[in-house]
């Protein structure tokens, strides 16, 4: 039965393809075949072995451009399946499409499997140095949470990108992806020169790039802490192209070095930018520009996270003198603590309907500062905040009733409103275990006590705390708070606690480049990560200014 359906198979699939017509009827004819040749006797294999040869060779050159076709039109799913098939059947490697395949596998997002394809296809088309681009770019699409296994790629990137560029040495966009890719290194700090031998390449490809002067703007900010030669290509990229995405780009340099005038001025481009735009309501009434409105009342809306409320509400006292009322519209977790600081401004929740207030005109919070031409000698850096009393004692009463040494930890913030790379790792806190005569105390909101495996155990306040005048009030009790940045640690300075400040290597802009002495708080001392993204030198520093101190 099995010889009988075998060569009705395999003579219907011959006839068709001698035909020239219906394909698809004598492939599936010859698939059926192929399964079943694997059954026959040895006799009837060797009697037809000829035959299907024959047809495995067409069958093979109908596959192939069918592969093709699919894969000009995009069908990459389809066209993969018969690259497979053809793998499968075919002993021609010198002429296999593996290219096509591999690009196909690519489209798929089998990208490991596509970098194994691609390097086969090298092996028989040395000179195809195109494809040393695409595996550079590929092994930068490769994620691992393992740090040396993401280094391990990012060479393998490199290398690629560096072998295509010894024969396309014109091409601007493979510099800069080299620099880039050097970036991602762990210790990318040590490759600084590589990263701008590399962007400084690109610029002169393609000296009117907008993104090659952006990117040569950022590496002289970011890394080398030139100003002059930021602004330098800063300006120069800007007056190639601009929009709101890279105004507030500038505006963020600006303030970091310090200038805040025109800074701040940019600053407002966060509300219109296409990624990443600061959230903000659509308010139908009127934005105000800081003109006097002594019959109006005026709403200051928040924006971002708690931290930039309460950096930027010591502004609005600044400001209550233009006009006849203003009302401040704050996250609903600070409600209760600006509340009871009976400020010379009103305050309503956030989540309160903004049809139900009545207000005459809206400034986001953060526009304030250009408002009143902010500059950073004119920082009111005192304390600004108080806690409530009752509170405070409740929690000196249950957790501080002592003589030690009282410190507090927070080692992470919301992830909504940051990046990872502020967080501290929780090994790191584990430092301050060689103070002597010490206490102390989590202000980290659900956490887990698993997270301590070393010698501190500290007091899990987090569950206290209802919203921020609990915070404060707990904080109030603190010698020291050791935070990364996040909004306690905004809190602890506006409440002239003492704080130690351990800032990632590349800290965001509002902390500009001080290291010691804060501008925006007389209670914060500021620690910064070195560039190999090492805490441990930060650390050890805060720990010695305790024992100092």
């Amino acid at each position: 039965m099995i010889k009988e359906k075998f060569i009705y198979y395999i003579s219907t699939a011959d006839d068709i393809f001698c035909n020239g017509k219906l394909f698809d009827k004598a492939c599936d004819c010859y698939k059926k075949a192929r399964d079943l040749y694997d059954l026959l006797d040895e006799s009837t294999k060797h009697e037809y072995s000829s035959l299907m040869d024959k047809l495995t060779l067409k069958y093979c050159d109908y596959i192939k451009n069918q592969a093709a076709e699919d894969y000009k039109k995009k069908n990459y799913r389809k066209a993969l399946l018969l690259y497979e098939d053809l793998m499968f059947l075919s002993d021609d490697e010198q002429n296999f499409p593996f290219f096509a395949m591999a690009d196909c596998q690519k489209q798929q997002g089998a990208i490991k499997t596509a970098i194994k394809t691609y390097k086969k296809g090298l092996e028989f088309s040395p000179s195809k140095y195109d494809v040393f681009r695409i595996l550079g770019d590929l092994y930068s699409m490769i994620k691992s949470d393992c740090k040396e296994d993401e280094d391990k790629n990012t060479f393998s990137s490199i290398q690629n990108y560096e072998e295509y560029c010894r024969h396309y040495f014109k091409n601007a966009s493979v510099y800069a992806a080299i620099a880039r890719a050097y970036a991602r290194l762990r210790d990318e700090y040590s490759f600084r020169g590589k990263q701008l031998e590399y962007l400084q390449k690109a610029l002169e490809i393609k000296s009117d790039s907008f993104e090659n002067n952006k990117n040569l703007a950022l590496f002289y900010a970011d890394k080398e802490n030139n100003f002059e030669m930021a602004k330098k290509y800063f300006d120069k990229a800007l007056s190639i192209f601009s929009n709101h995405d890279y105004l507030f780009l500038y505006a963020t340099f600006l303030i970091k070095y310090k200038c805040f005038s025109r800074g701040w001025e940019l600053y407002e481009h966060r509300l219109e930018k296409e990624t990443n735009q600061t959230p903000y309501p659509k308010i139908n009434k009127p934005l105000w520009r800081g003109e006097d409105i002594p019959d109006k009342t005026l709403l200051v809306s928040c924006e971002q996270g708690f931290g930039d409320s309460i950096m930027f509400l010591r502004f609005i006292e600044q400001i209550t003198g233009k006009a006849k009322m203003v009302i401040f519209r704050v996250h609903d977790a600070l409600y209760s603590l600006i509340k009871d600081n009976n400020f010379s401004f009103d305050v309503i929740k956030e989540s309160e309907n903004l049809e139900n207030i009545d207000f005459d005109c809206h400034i986001p919070l953060l526009d304030i500062p250009h408002i009143i031409n902010l500059q950073p000698e004119t920082i009111p850096s005192t304390s600004y905040l108080k806690a409530d009393d009752e509170k405070v004692l409740y929690f000196k009463n249950k957790y501080f009733n002592h003589n030690k040494l009282k410190i507090g930890f927070v080692w992470r913030g919301n992830p909504k409103f940051y990046n990872k790379n502020r967080d501290l790792p929780v090994s790191a806190v584990e430092l301050f275990s060689t103070l002597k005569d010490a206490e102390f105390y989590s202000f980290q909101l659900k956490i887990d006590k698993s997270e301590f495996r070393g010698n501190i155990h500290p007091a899990l306040l987090g569950d206290e705390f209802k919203d921020f005048s609990y915070t404060a009030a707990a904080l109030k009790n603190l010698d020291y708070l050791v935070s990364s940045d996040n909004g306690v640690l905004h809190l602890a300075g506006a409440l002239g606690v003492k704080t130690l400040c351990l800032l990632n290597c590349d800290a965001e802009y509002r902390w500009m480049n001080e290291e010691g002495k804060c501008s925006w708080y007389d209670s914060l001392t500021i620690f910064r990560q070195t560039w190999d993204k090492s805490w441990d030198n930060a650390v050890k520093a805060a720990v010695e200014y305790i024992k100092c101190h």
